[in-house]
C-alpha cells in the first residue's frame, strides 16, 4: 500500500521540526556567547544594579 501524499508531507515536516529544535541544542556549545542585555536581579545585586545605571525597566515575576 502507498503512502498518500499527505502523510509524506506531515512526515517531512516531523522529520523537519526534529532537526531543527536539534540543532539549536547544539548552537550554544563550543563559541562564547554574546553579551545579554538582560540582567537577572536578585537581593545581593539589585541596588547597585539600580544606581548604576540611569534607566532600568524591570520586571517582577513569580516562577511558579
Amino acid at each position: 500500500m502507498a503512502i498518500s501524499t499527505r502523510a509524506w508531507f506531515w512526515l517531512a515536516l516531523l522529520v523537519a521540526v526534529f532537526i531543527a529544535s536539534s540543532n539549536a541544542d547544539d548552537a550554544g556549545t563550543g563559541a562564547e556567547e554574546t553579551p545579554s542585555a538582560v540582567l537577572t536581579l536578585d537581593a545581593s545585586n539589585f541596588n547597585e544594579t539600580i544606581a548604576k545605571h540611569a534607566f532600568v525597566a524591570v520586571e517582577f515575576y513569580a516562577p511558579w
